[in-house]
């Protein structure tokens, strides 16, 4: 889904799937010589609740969740406050959301080749062995629409895990700061 504002993708943000942590329980099959169902105590299913589907299981000790729809907000929040302009694509596949967002204002001529920077943006509860956020800066070429990722080496990347959301929003500014630092260098 592409969006061309701020408020656009604020939009988008607020329609994304929920999900909860589910007890998970061992059912013998009905040639097993127990018929004693288990609690899977430690583990625990990360269920889509908007989808009414398992996104994922993982040990309870890395079950904190944070939902797709609070993880983006402090970034909307601090491309508001800072008057950026932006404009990208978010892709919503339940269990993970990436927005890929293009700070209109922030490019450089590369002889003749308009290069703009960017960040994706991804919350996950489905791809590792705990839900995490993560975030890394990138560089668009608009002559040929191809996508350069700058990382650490370059720019700037970083990877969370979910604990509360307060830790994410810190990690997310600081992110955001280092981007915005960053992009003068590319006057």
């Amino acid at each position: 889904m592409q969006f061309k504002s701020v408020e656009e993708l604020e939009s988008l943000v607020k329609n994304l799937d929920d999900a909860e942590t589910r007890p998970i329980q061992v059912i013998p099959s009905e040639t097993s010589v127990t018929s004693t169902v288990y609690n899977a105590t430690s583990y625990t299913a990360i269920w889509n609740t908007t989808k009414d589907q398992l996104e994922s299981v993982v040990e309870r000790r890395n079950s904190n969740l944070i939902q797709h729809k609070e993880a983006f907000v402090p970034f909307i929040r601090a491309v508001k406050q800072k008057g950026w302009e932006i404009e990208g694509e978010m892709h919503n596949l339940g269990g993970l959301v990436i927005v890929e967002a293009i700070f209109k204002g922030m490019k450089t001529d590369v002889n003749g080749d308009s290069i703009n920077l960017g960040v994706r943006l991804k919350n996950s509860y489905n791809l590792k062995k705990f839900p995490f956020f993560s975030g890394e800066a990138f560089g668009f070429r608009e002559k040929c629409s191809n996508g350069m990722f700058l990382g650490t080496s370059m720019v700037c990347s970083f990877s969370a895990k979910h604990v509360k959301i307060a830790d994410l929003e810190k990690h997310l500014l600081e992110f955001i700061e280092r981007v915005e630092e960053n992009s003068k260098y590319l006057e």
